[in-house]
């Protein structure tokens, strides 16, 4: 008999938990002469329980054998970034540091610069085939990157900025020139030089990319200055939807820094001609944790009763920036959840909870015991 529709599916049967392999035979099949046998070992190491901090050297020697090996070689580099931080020895990180080269394939080197990120480590053979990442057209790659140089950015200033003159500008991606400011900032003399090779070099540039990333950089650079002002001009004027989404991205990541010209953000809020553009201001306004004073609070409780439903949850993130500022919003947020249905109906009762500290219930308030 089949199942009524209301009727839910029954569960399925509960895997068979995998049987670790013993260390000896874990070491003899990473190092097998067979590549079948040593990526099914690779798997196993992989394992929850194994014991994979007893195969360090065994890794190693994994990694030279599997070279080739465009299945196995990400799963070395995945399990070397396993191994426990306390563990790792100079010789894990120097296989790290080959596993990032520009030969591999790009999966591998993505695992690998993950993997030094969590042993907190970056061998000066390591940097410049990281920096070189910065550049590369894969976002995430990109990111992984900034995150894997940015501790040492200072120390190894010379290969992002190496990086960053192997290209155009019109090359230059955001996460190269934040790692160029990175490693500037900490010194007066630097940070000069490093803004005057950036303003110089965006002369004639488009704004996308170039533009926008030597902004973000030099705002950056200096904790706002000239590079912040630039960008709160472009979210005033931009006319080109792209231009204003690059902009708004922008300021979103440069976080607090970018708080003094959230009235710039805020003002093109009261002129945003579209849901997207609507969704995106608001987005950068919370980033940036935008002061009270610079949220247009009428704006944000008329877009709480009115807007669809997809536009109401962004102006209830900015309405709960500052809860006490916004307590009175809490009449319009109660009316539109009761008329709201599921999942902004969620989303209303929660706004509602952390402007007023009441429980919102189906259509009812439960303000508590006293």
């Amino acid at each position: 008999m089949s199942n009524s529709p209301d009727t839910p599916a029954p569960s399925p049967p509960a895997l068979p938990p995998v049987a670790l392999w013993p260390l000896d035979v874990l070491k003899r099949h990473l190092v097998s002469s067979d590549a079948h046998a040593r990526t099914h070992a690779l798997a196993m190491a992989l394992q929850p329980g194994a014991p994979i901090n007893d195969c360090i050297e065994p890794l190693i020697a994994a990694a030279a054998l599997n070279l080739d090996d465009a299945r196995a070689l990400p799963l070395v580099a995945v399990a070397l970034g396993s191994i426990d931080p306390a563990r790792a020895t100079d010789a894990l990180r120097d296989c790290l540091a080959g596993l990032v080269s520009g030969m591999h394939p790009l999966g591998v080197r993505i695992f690998a610069a993950h993997a030094l990120t969590r042993h907190a480590c970056m061998p000066a053979r390591a940097a410049p085939e990281v920096a070189m990442m910065l550049l590369l057209d894969d976002e995430s790659a990109r990111k992984i990157a900034l995150h894997a140089l940015s501790p040492f950015a200072r120390q190894f200033a010379a290969q992002i900025a190496g990086a960053v003159a192997s290209v155009t500008p019109e090359k230059w991606t955001s996460e190269a020139l934040a790692a160029l400011s990175k490693s500037a900032k900490a010194d007066a003399a630097a940070r000069r030089t490093v803004e005057a090779y950036v303003m110089k070099s965006l002369a004639g540039q488009p704004l996308k990319p170039a533009g926008i990333a030597g902004y973000v950089a030099l705002a950056e650079l200096n904790s706002g200055g000239a590079g912040l002002v630039a960008l709160g001009a472009i979210v005033k004027q931009a006319t080109e939807p792209e231009h204003l989404e690059a902009a708004l991205n922008a300021i979103g990541q440069l976080g607090e820094i970018a708080r003094p010209i959230a009235r710039d953000v805020a003002d093109r809020l009261l002129r945003a001609d579209s849901l997207e553009q609507e969704q995106l201001l608001c987005r950068a306004l919370v980033q940036i944790k935008a002061h009270p004073g610079d949220i247009p609070f009428a704006r944000v409780v008329n877009r709480i009763a009115s807007a669809p439903d997809e536009n109401v949850l962004p102006h209830c993130m900015l309405a709960t920036l500052h809860p006490k500022d916004f307590a009175h919003a809490s009449v319009i947020v109660k009316k539109r959840f009761e008329l709201a249905e599921e999942p902004l109906k969620a989303a209303l009762a929660a706004t509602y909870k952390i402007l007023t500290q009441i429980d919102l219930i189906g259509g009812a308030t439960a303000a508590g015991s006293k």
